[in-house]
């Protein structure tokens, strides 16, 4: 905390829009989640904490939580790639066989192919974003949440990627 002249205490604060720096934390892991359920945004997510993560330049806190949010933003992606994926192949295999006599015989009658992928899918979403609202609720408490195996990606992430100290900005 930073004490000013006039002795009220001042919570350190961000250098992107002059937030505290355990608010924009929480709010990095918040929207982040949030936005992994619109549908086409949500594979995108992960560009909001990307971005704080390359642009904050005052707080390691701030770059720890948007790296770790980056992280499970892109886990999120890749897993809902694979499972998108396998659900179109599955309804793909039913409409090329589902009228052939054989393949009816062997799988029986396939009313909702790739379901299981979808669910389990969405299983995996519902995971991810609760870890992300628990980290958002201990970085507004003010306290660092290493996700296992992510945690020690993200402390390589801010110790080797250092801030720009300043952007030119292009005048004409």
């Amino acid at each position: 905390m930073i004490r000013t002249n006039s002795g009220k205490i001042h919570l350190k604060r961000s250098s992107l829009w002059n937030i505290p720096t355990h608010t924009l934390s929480a709010l990095i892991y918040l929207v982040c989640a949030a936005f992994a359920f619109i549908p086409v945004v949500g594979y995108f997510a992960w560009a909001i904490a990307f971005y704080v993560f390359v642009i904050e330049r005052n707080s390691n806190f701030v770059r720890f939580s948007a790296a770790q949010a980056f992280c499970v933003g892109i886990i999120r992606m890749i897993i809902g790639i694979v499972f998108d994926s396998i659900s179109m192949v599955a309804k793909q295999t039913v409409a090329i066989y589902g009228t052939d006599p054989d393949f009816i015989a062997y799988w029986g009658e396939v009313a909702n192919p790739g379901l299981g992928a979808r669910i389990i899918g969405a299983i995996f979403a519902i995971f991810l974003s609760l870890v992300s609202c628990y980290a958002a609720y201990m970085a507004y408490r003010k306290k660092l949440v290493r996700i296992p195996l992510l945690g020690n990606l993200s402390e390589f992430l801010i110790n080797d990627i250092k801030p720009p100290k300043r952007f030119r900005v292009y005048k004409p």
